[in-house]
């Protein structure tokens, strides 16, 4: 009798054990985004454990995955310019552009689409022209798919959106966006109140992720190290400059762009610019929205994290996020690269 139970048992525990894996993998995934941020430093040869890991995620469902750079492609100043009468690049120059060959290599390695956003070291030449063309030449020569974005050769980078199954992505240009006496504000809020409009009609279900380089929120030194409030109110404060989440132009900025976004259900802002891993989960005019800062792809770039009552995970860090979508929620997780280990994960928006 007693052998009896006892396999009654076991094959009531292989069949909870079934049901459970089964309501675990029942979702198919819809769309996985891999967001690294401020990888301008990144070796190609060896190639940068962040870049091997994120290839190496990216390759495990190619055709769902989309790969988003988001920004300081180049550091410090961005793709090189040939002086008058230089030919061809001399061997700094070359060394520059292979940080940015480095994160190409996620797409050659993976078969995924790379979309790289521009950030402010990318623009201190000015234009971000040569970049776009040696992304675009380097993808037709190696069968690979990555463009910068949002881009529009020798027109102005207004926003841009992207529609996949279960997620959109809206692309910013935020050094344009932010630029100096805000003359550009007027402009992007323009085009994202015309492609919410868009989204709203024809996409009313699907997550939206706000891409840029700069963030919404931070608690890293572009953010005061989460002392926000009172570096706005010292106008001496250090961390107020351009990008900065205390500089005046920023504060326009961040004011409209969540004002716009106030009555959507489900959003992600996603950034860089500072060189750690955060999550922010907050109350945008009664909905729970989520900022992610994700600027820790590269070895030479970690800064120093503070507090805030919104933050829910903060690490200083080398590594990255993926976000996946699935039909009645999304998963976000948090990799550091050394170890290749999940260090955070969070089901958002479940249905």
């Amino acid at each position: 009798m007693f052998n009896f139970y006892k396999k009654i048992l076991l094959l009531l525990a292989v069949y909870l054990f079934a049901i459970a894996s089964f309501q675990v993998n029942s979702e198919e995934l819809k769309q996985r985004i891999v967001l690294l941020g401020d990888a301008g430093y990144s070796s190609l040869s060896p190639l940068e454990p962040s870049l091997q890991l994120a290839a190496d995620i990216a390759k495990e469902q190619p055709n769902k995955t989309k790969v988003l750079f988001l920004g300081d492609n180049i550091y410090t100043r961005g793709f090189p310019v040939l002086k008058k009468g230089q030919e061809q690049y001399n061997k700094k120059q070359l060394k520059q552009i292979s940080y940015l060959t480095a994160q190409l290599q996620v797409a050659k390695l993976s078969g995924s689409q790379l979309y790289i956003l521009p950030g402010n070291h990318d623009w201190i030449v000015k234009q971000v022209d040569d970049q776009a063309e040696y992304i675009d030449n380097y993808a037709k020569e190696h069968t690979l798919k990555a463009s910068l974005v949002p881009y529009n050769q020798r027109k102005e980078p207004l926003p841009e959106l992207l529609h996949l199954s279960g997620v959109s992505l809206l692309f910013i240009d935020s050094t344009w966006w932010l630029q100096k006496k805000g003359v550009n504000l007027v402009k992007v809020h323009n085009k994202i109140a015309s492609l919410l409009a868009e989204f709203k009609l024809d996409h009313p279900n699907n997550l939206l992720l706000v891409t840029s380089h700069h963030p919404i929120k931070t608690i890293g030194p572009h953010g005061n190290l989460g002392k926000v409030d009172a570096c706005i109110k010292d106008k001496k404060c250090k961390h107020r400059k351009r990008g900065d989440i205390a500089n005046p132009i920023t504060q326009k900025a961040i004011k409209a762009l969540t004002l716009q976004l106030a009555s959507m259900d489900k959003v992600i802002y996603a950034a860089g610019h500072d060189h750690s891993l955060q999550v922010f989960e907050f109350d945008n005019a009664g909905k729970k929205q989520i900022a992610l800062v994700s600027g820790a792809a590269n070895h030479n770039k970690i800064t120093p994290v503070g507090k805030a009552s919104d933050n829910i995970f903060a690490l200083s860090e080398i590594g990255f996020m993926v976000l996946d979508i699935y039909q009645n929620n999304s998963e976000l997780k948090v990799y550091t690269s050394e170890k290749g280990q999940i260090v955070f994960k969070k089901t958002l928006f479940s249905n």
